[in-house]
């Protein structure tokens, strides 16, 4: 069988859209990839090799942080072979401002920076493209607690390995999620345990990053207060309105897996 391997760079800007640049070769937008030389290494200098090719200017001060690594079957589109398609993805940070204005333009397809949101809905995306922004999403996993907490072991030990596990905290704020002993509506008078989850995940060493999601009106939590939460208090009476929530949540779960240390593979 036919074996491709190619490195991708992704690289986010301060909005947390993705680049992307036009493909002649594929006739469609693609994050800025390059083959992987015959018996080469694969290493990130690939990585920015690729998006300078496609700007056409030099990142001298560039960093490239492996991302992860995906791998499709397909058919070629030019031989008709069945292929196995291999990617390891890199993040990408320039350390520079980006002129995407002096950049190379294909077909007058220039390169731009797109949300999330607008890579899973755009036609004009090359198909290697897309199945990565589709396997990248699809394959992460979910850890809850109220689901994987096993019987016959100390619940809060287990709270604590999965925090300590996972990528991304997702907080859903609701009254009842931060409630507080003292306060004069709480049905039980206790503090919430997800504000013990939230202490632990941002202040345990190294610190989990989270995304608060404001579910139904409430104050945030102190280790949360100054954070940026994703608003979908109206997702009852709105499709809509969940929708564009949901997929902002989407995207600033992958902005924090960018920023910080490589997933493992």
């Amino acid at each position: 069988m036919r074996q491709q391997s190619a490195i991708v760079a992704v690289i986010q800007n301060g909005h947390g859209r993705f680049l992307v640049t036009f493909n002649a070769k594929w006739s469609g937008y693609a994050f800025p990839m390059i083959a992987v030389p015959e018996g080469g290494d694969i290493l990130g200098s690939l990585a920015i090799q690729a998006v300078e090719d496609d700007l056409g200017c030099r990142l001298s001060a560039a960093t490239a942080a492996e991302l992860d690594y995906m791998s499709r079957f397909g058919v070629s589109q030019r031989s008709g072979e069945e292929t196995l398609y291999e990617y390891q993805l890199y993040a990408v940070e320039p350390n520079q401002p980006l002129d995407l204005l002096a950049a190379p333009t294909w077909n007058n397809n220039p390169p731009m920076f797109l949300s999330y949101e607008e890579l899973t809905i755009r036609t004009d995306l090359t198909w290697s493209t897309s199945a990565i922004v589709q396997e990248f999403v699809e394959n992460q996993e979910v850890w809850q607690d109220t689901r994987e907490i096993r019987a016959g072991k100390e619940w809060e030990e287990q709270i604590a390995d999965g925090l300590r596990s996972t990528q991304v905290v997702i907080a859903l704020l609701s009254p009842h999620a931060v409630r507080r002993s003292t306060d004069p509506n709480s049905p039980d008078n206790v503090d919430s345990v997800c504000l013990d989850e939230l202490t632990f995940a941002r202040f345990t060493t190294p610190p989990t990053p989270i995304v608060p999601v404001m579910a139904i009106p409430c104050e945030p939590p102190f280790p949360v207060f100054r954070l940026d939460y994703v608003a979908i208090t109206k997702w009852m009476h709105s499709e809509d309105e969940y929708r564009l929530g949901f997929q902002r949540k989407i995207n600033d779960i992958l902005c924090l897996q960018l920023q910080r240390w490589p997933m493992p593979n």
